[in-house]
């Protein structure tokens, strides 16, 4: 059995959560496409205590004590735990205006938000025209349902730039 009451979900340092589609120059807020949206957090979440001590590796065996005494029955089991730095779940959801993003308000539902499962960038292709901002959220899971919930933010600029005054 394992007990934690304090670990937590966090960011590791130097990395960012970005739409690396988007153009460096605008500090990635701005793209100049409106064919797909990318956005890259490689490696961004962790839950250090988990991590550390590896708590989502197999439990190896114990030599004089049987097997059925091995917790099989519960969420941790024996085996292994899928994750990415004791981030075992990545979900998203996103929403799309045409008004510089203020129409779109707070947090969508949980019921808006779609498995990652444990990927370290997403690309999506809604419909976008030039004008547009769209919204992405993204929350990483420990294996407690403990998480973390960033959001960026990207706008579609697909008009050519107009030289006056010349």
């Amino acid at each position: 059995m394992i007990h934690d009451g304090e670990s937590q979900v966090e960011t590791t340092p130097n990395t960012v959560l970005r739409a690396t589609s988007a153009a460096e120059i605008s500090s990635w807020e701005w793209q100049w496409t409106s064919d797909s949206v990318t956005i890259d957090w490689n490696h961004r979440y962790i839950n250090t205590l988990h991590h550390r001590n590896k708590w989502l590796e197999r439990v190896l065996s114990v030599p004089n004590i049987d097997e059925e005494y091995d917790d099989q029955g519960y969420s941790r089991g024996v085996d292994q735990i899928p994750n990415v730095q004791g981030i075992v779940a990545l979900k998203y959801a996103y929403e799309v205006d045409h008004k510089g993003g203020t129409s779109i308000g707070t947090v969508p539902d949980d019921s808006k938000f779609s498995s990652l499962y444990l990927k370290q960038s997403h690309t999506i292709s809604p419909p976008l025209v030039d004008g547009d901002t769209l919204r992405y959220w993204i929350r990483a899971y420990d294996i407690r349902e403990e998480y973390l919930e960033e959001t960026v933010t990207v706008h579609i600029d697909t008009s050519p730039p107009i030289i006056e005054n010349l």
